[in-house]
């Protein structure tokens, strides 16, 4: 974990194991207190979504926008639905239903924006029964050309970070993907593409764009191995992640 030094305002790199305890500052001796960690409370088996295999990856998003609402899909290798989200219009807050399918039987999370603007709003994951479960959070003014949002767990504890590989390409596709016949050109050969890192410096996912001539298909690949609930908080991070960067163009 990193925490600032209240005193010269250094940002320490502190291990896990030593949290709780009290150290010194290397650049100012300054005695600090290293928060402990707590613990993120498991899902209710009952609302606990499945358990995402290796061998179902490389999951497909496949995002839309009809009408007002926008919407987006999260299928596995071989088709099979693992998550539908929705966004629900007339909301000053930004809030989007998340479901395991179009049938909307079993609502896997709700997620809702802590205020009202967007530019630095937390998107927080909650459970049927109001249990939060992580949240997501644009990094102010370095998304305004680079995206990159931060992944928290239920305690606050930030543990992975969403950062957009190569901002050129958006920046042409919201550029020039308006034109009639050279939109559809943009759309095809300007894919972006995001890599999720852990804390650890550990690269877990990558999402990138799939060359189409309409619309907006991404694949996710799996990098590394994650527990199923740090996997469930970035799929959520990855779905809300698309709908406001689509919201900019």
């Amino acid at each position: 974990m990193k925490i600032p030094c209240n005193n010269c305002n250094q940002h320490l790199e502190i291990p896990e194991e030593i949290s709780g305890q009290t150290i010194e500052c290397p650049a100012c001796n300054t005695s600090l207190a290293v928060p402990a960690i707590i613990a993120a409370p498991a899902l209710d088996k009952e609302e606990a979504p499945r358990v995402i295999s290796s061998n179902e990856y490389p999951i497909e998003l496949n995002f839309k926008k009809i009408a007002l609402a926008k919407q987006a899909m999260l299928a596995d290798s071989n088709g099979n639905s693992i998550a539908y989200a929705r966004q629900k219009i007339l909301k000053l807050k930004e809030e989007l239903e998340v479901f395991e399918d179009k049938t909307k039987a079993k609502r896997i999370c709700t997620i809702k924006a802590n205020k009202i603007i967007d530019f630095s709003a937390a998107y927080k994951f909650y459970t049927e029964s109001e249990q939060c479960f992580g949240s997501v959070q644009r990094k102010g003014l370095l998304s305004l050309w680079k995206a990159t949002y931060l992944i928290d767990d239920a305690s606050g504890n930030q543990y992975a970070t969403i950062r957009e590989e190569n901002p050129f390409a958006k920046f042409f596709d919201t550029l020039l993907g308006g034109l009639p016949l050279v939109g559809f050109v943009c759309n095809y050969i300007l894919n972006s593409s995001y890599i999720v890192t852990s804390e650890r410096g550990t690269q877990i996912f990558r999402l990138t764009k799939v060359p189409t001539f309409w619309g907006s298909l991404f694949k996710i690949d799996k990098l590394a191995e994650v527990t199923p609930d740090e996997e469930l908080c970035c799929m959520m991070s990855i779905l809300m992640m698309i709908f406001l960067e689509k919201s900019r163009g």
